[in-house]
């Protein structure tokens, strides 16, 4: 509880920097000299850097070590290698390399309807499952890093039973995702679902791109993300409560929209491949009362 309290007071006082003095005496000199700013725009703060949207064009601008301008860019340019096509639902942006804070310059995008978002996340999910990896017969932990990294946090924190538990549950799961690994976005939800000045459908925030990822993380994160931001919830304590109860018919109707069938083999492998990219490249902890809760979820249902 501590460290995370520290944490947030680090993270606190970070952004006071990197919003009220970093910004102002070097960030946006540099934009107005090179000519990249040229209408009014509104800041706001994102996890590893600063967003400027204006009315024509976002910049996206990356601050410190967590900054992840670098990998989107690099991402997206793997990804349309990979698959041409994506070409027409990934942002567009431009690159402007700088060595203490990289930018993205990317056209505003406008927002979808509530009445609209559903169905436009089916239509870009039923295009990313095209997108199939045609080699999955050796799909397993190792391939999928994130796991693999959630196992481990498990196995630091707790006994060698409920760490071998978990390991071959995720393994369960493993051997039945094989049609759903390929292109994955990593962070699909309803905010990052735009629509550009053609009417196209448009998915930003490509920092989490996955070239070989489980397609299936996808939808559940949609769902996960809606759910979570409309009960205020957080998603590692939404995650044991499914364990408790798969049927959970809000969650299953809209899973169902996806065609994914909301196992606790579905919920364990998400939830560890969560905490393993989010410690990884977020350097977020788990709160482990929610790791606790997974657990004695997991057992409870397979007792009965």
């Amino acid at each position: 509880m501590l460290s995370r309290l520290v944490k947030g007071i680090y993270r606190r006082i970070i952004f006071i920097y990197h919003r009220y003095i970093l910004f102002n005496l070097f960030i946006l000199p540099y934009l107005r000299k090179k000519n990249f700013i040229n209408e009014k725009f509104k800041i706001r703060y994102s996890f590893g850097g600063l967003i400027l949207q204006g009315k024509k064009n976002t910049i996206k601008i990356g601050i410190g070590k967590l900054q992840t301008i670098n990998k989107e860019h690099k991402l997206r340019l793997s990804a349309i290698k990979k698959w041409p096509n994506l070409d027409k639902i990934l942002v567009s942006h431009d690159y402007i390399e700088h060595k203490k804070f990289p930018i993205l310059i990317m056209p505003t995008y406008s927002n979808i309807s509530d009445y609209e978002i559903k169905k436009s996340a089916l239509a870009l999910f039923n295009f990313l499952k095209q997108l199939s990896e045609t080699n999955t017969n050796n799909l397993n932990l190792i391939k999928t890093e994130n796991i693999s990294l959630g196992l481990n946090i498990i196995k630091k924190m707790y006994n060698l039973e409920n760490y071998l538990l978990l390991e071959k549950i995720a393994k369960q799961y493993m051997q039945h995702a094989i049609n759903s690994y390929g292109f994955c976005h990593g962070d699909f939800h309803e905010r990052n679902i735009m629509i550009d000045s053609s009417g196209s459908l448009r998915l930003i925030d490509l920092d989490s791109i996955r070239l070989l990822g489980i397609r299936d993380f996808d939808a559940l994160h949609f769902v996960l993300e809606h759910f979570c931001l409309k009960n205020s919830v957080n998603w590692y304590e939404a995650v044991p409560n499914l364990i408790r109860n798969e049927s959970l018919d809000e969650y299953q109707n809209y899973l169902d929209y996806f065609s994914i069938n909301g196992t606790k083999e579905l919920y364990i492998a998400y939830f560890l491949d969560r905490i393993g990219y989010e410690k990884k490249y977020c350097d977020i902890d788990c709160p482990k009362n929610s790791i606790d809760a997974l657990i004695k979820n997991t057992k409870n249902k397979l007792t009965l």
